[in-house]
C-alpha cells in the first residue's frame, strides 16, 4: 500500500505544480478534476488495504469501520477511508432524489468530517484528506496500521 499511496502523493505534488503555474497565467484551475481523480485513487488504495485486512482477519468490515483512530467526533479514520473511496467510484449511479441506505450512510460520514457532498460535481475526495489532518497519502499508512492493530485484537478468536 505504501508504495502505491507515495505514487499517487507524486502525481499530485507534480500536478499542484501545474496547477500553481496555470492559475498564476490564466486565473483558472484547469487540473480540478484530474486532482479529484487522483485522490479518489488514493482513497481506494486504503480501501483496498482495509477490505483486504478484514478479509485476513476474518471480520466483517461494517464491524471494524469503527475502530481505529477517530475523526469527525466518533467517526473512525478506516469508516471515512471506505466512504470516501465508495463516494468517488459510485456517486455518478446514485439518484440523489431516492438515496439507497448505503449511500446516505456513505453521504453522512463524508459530511460528519465537515465536507459537502453535492449531488453533481465537486471535489469531496480532494477535500477530505485535509479533513483527517493529512497532507500526503502516505500519512494514512500508519492510522491504517494501527487500525488492523485494533481490529485484529478486538476480534482475535
Amino acid at each position: 500500500m505504501g508504495n502505491a499511496l507515495g505514487f499517487v502523493d507524486s502525481q499530485l505534488q507534480i500536478l499542484q505544480k501545474h496547477m500553481d503555474e496555470e492559475f498564476g497565467a490564466s486565473g483558472e484551475l484547469p487540473f480540478l478534476d484530474d486532482a479529484e481523480h487522483l485522490h479518489g485513487i488514493g482513497f481506494v488504495i486504503a480501501q483496498r488495504y482495509i477490505t483486504s485486512a478484514c478479509s485476513v482477519l476474518r471480520v466483517q468490515k461494517k464491524d471494524a469501520l469503527a475502530l481505529g483512530p477517530k475523526v469527525g467526533g466518533n467517526f473512525g479514520v478506516a469508516a471515512v477511508v471506505n466512504a470516501v473511496a465508495n463516494h468517488w467510484k459510485h456517486s455518478d449511479e446514485w439518484d440523489f432524489n431516492n438515496l439507497q441506505k448505503d449511500a446516505t450512510r456513505t453521504i453522512q460520514t463524508i459530511e460528519a468530517v465537515g465536507v459537502e457532498v453535492p449531488q453533481f460535481g465537486g471535489c469531496v475526495a480532494s477535500n477530505v484528506l485535509p479533513k483527517l489532518g493529512l497532507k500526503r497519502f502516505i500519512d494514512l499508512k500508519p492510522i491504517l496500521s494501527t487500525w488492523s492493530r485494533e481490529v485484529e485484537n478486538t476480534f482475535k478468536k
